[in-house]
């Protein structure tokens, strides 16, 4: 495989990860990039960390597009040591909006397209973050992660079905899984 040309690795990025990007990052991601085509040990080592350290991207965009990216170890460099690249969190339009939930108790979420969101439900209220992690398992449910803002740790809902009226899903909290249920506002 050919590296991807300098514009290219630039609309990449730009899907990928929050803006604007320098292009001396651009440059630099590319010329990386670039290295491991003269490198087979080298690459094989690269594709091997992005394959082993997948779950700690989840509900990234780029982590969730990865089938159909056209170059994956370019992407997989600027994710793992970009210049500070902040990625985009894959955030679904089909959850994007306001919902009123009913089940467990009743409560207001609202789901921002860039990954912010808030929350009436005392459980997660705390939550600003969220995103989706894609289930790679056959028949296995989406993930829905909330969490604070700056913190890397999430609080996981299992979503069984969600289509554009309505969302339900089971939080596996401590002690019990919860079933919620909500409708779009």
């Amino acid at each position: 495989m050919t590296t991807t040309s300098i514009d290219q690795l630039t609309t990449l990025l730009d899907r990928y990860f929050v803006g604007p990007i320098a292009r001396s990052t651009v440059e630099k991601i590319h010329a990386e990039r670039a290295a491991l085509e003269s490198n087979e040990s080298r690459k094989t080592g690269e594709e091997n960390a992005l394959r082993a350290n997948g779950k700690r991207y989840f509900g990234q965009l780029w982590r969730e597009d990865l089938p159909e990216i056209a170059d994956p170890l370019a992407v997989w460099i600027a994710a793992s040591r970009g210049g500070g690249l902040t990625p985009r969190p894959y955030c679904p339009s089909t959850l994007v909006g306001s919902w009123s939930q009913s089940t467990p108790t009743a409560a207001a979420w609202t789901f921002v397209a860039d990954g912010t969101m808030t929350t009436t439900d005392p459980s997660v209220a705390r939550s600003t973050r969220w995103c989706v992690h894609r289930s790679t398992d056959e028949g296995g449910d989406d993930e829905l992660r909330v969490s604070e803002a700056d913190s890397s740790d999430h609080e996981a809902f299992f979503i069984a079905t969600a289509s554009a009226n309505e969302i339900a899903m089971t939080w596996v909290s401590p002690g019990a899984d919860v079933p919620y249920k909500l409708r779009r506002a």
